[in-house]
């Protein structure tokens, strides 16, 4: 199971906002985008994270547990990275984080 940097950051701003369209804002990027990348990042891990509800979304026991390691695991790559790093690469967004510890199931 692996997903990008990009997700799990767009995936922190769904949990925070509790909404598509202001998790998008929060991100600057469309809501289309941010949906298709969390739809992506729920077919690669295999289960759903969030309940979509009229207004606002609401997280699954699973999304908590990938929430959980998600704000460990960016923290630690953003630590890590360096001003080197972001000038030789500044826009590369397939950073990816093995999630295959998580278990769907609790």
């Amino acid at each position: 199971m692996y997903v990008t940097l990009r997700q799990l950051t767009y995936f922190q701003a769904l949990a925070k906002e509790g909404n598509f369209g202001r998790a998008a804002l929060a991100c600057r990027v469309s809501q289309p985008a941010l949906s298709m990348q969390i739809k992506e990042m729920e077919a690669e891990l295999g289960a759903a994270l969030v309940e979509r509800k009229a207004r606002q979304v609401v997280l699954t026991p699973f999304g908590r547990r990938i929430l959980d390691h998600a704000d460990g695991e960016t923290g630690i790559v953003l630590h890590h990275r360096t001003a080197e790093d972001d000038f030789l690469r500044p826009h590369t967004p397939h950073r990816f984080v093995d999630l295959r510890s998580i278990r769907k199931a609790a």
